[in-house]
């Protein structure tokens, strides 16, 4: 923080990179906990509209830094879900943050679209990385949520970060999967809807 002096752009750059790398070590710290078990399930009644909301604004300074922009797309009404929902903020936050370490230059497009269809109701958050080339090739993808993978094309912590995620769906009863597509690479998280 010496280095900012008194230059007040250079304080605002350095907190928010402060901020980044707090936010960062928050979400890894949550998926150890998880995979040691530390954190069981707790359902609760959940907005999953704040819930969007709030993983979007947790990883805005970042994106914002790395010059990624997000494209969020909810649905207009709110319909009970029941689950637990710090585990999926937490799981979701480390989804974007691992989205954006993949991110291959600035003007990349991360675009989260959650939806609730009426048929089958569940919470489905589409997370697609647009135009981008991420070296997934098929091992990367069959190992893309895979804890022990140190290699993993989102750094070192997204392979225990990413196998929270399909824990944290499964564990819901629901489902995680990544597939490369035309535009780019594409995460989708299904979590049924229970009601409480």
């Amino acid at each position: 923080m010496k280095a900012a002096g008194n230059d007040r752009l250079r304080w605002g750059v350095l907190t928010d990179l402060a901020g980044v790398e707090l936010s960062r070590t928050k979400v890894i710290g949550a998926a150890h906990e998880t995979l040691r078990g530390l954190r069981p399930i707790e359902r609760t009644s959940v907005d999953h509209l704040a819930l969007i909301s709030d993983v979007v604004s947790a990883i805005s300074t970042e994106a914002r830094l790395r010059g990624v922009r997000v494209d969020l797309a909810l649905p207009d009404s709110c319909r009970g879900i029941f689950f637990d929902g710090a585990r999926c903020r937490d799981a979701l936050t480390g989804l974007l943050q691992c989205l954006l370490a993949l991110a291959p230059r600035a003007g990349t497009v991360i675009g989260v679209n959650a939806q609730i269809p009426s048929i089958r109701p569940a919470l489905i958050v589409e997370c697609l990385l647009h135009e981008s080339d991420p070296e997934l090739n098929p091992e990367a993808l069959a190992r893309f949520f895979e804890a022990g993978w140190r290699e993993h094309p989102c750094g070192p912590h997204g392979g225990p970060i990413l196998a929270v995620l399909a824990q944290t769906a499964r564990a819901h009863g629901g489902r995680v999967d990544v597939k490369v597509v035309a535009k780019g690479c594409l995460v989708t998280l299904v979590v049924p809807r229970l009601d409480g």
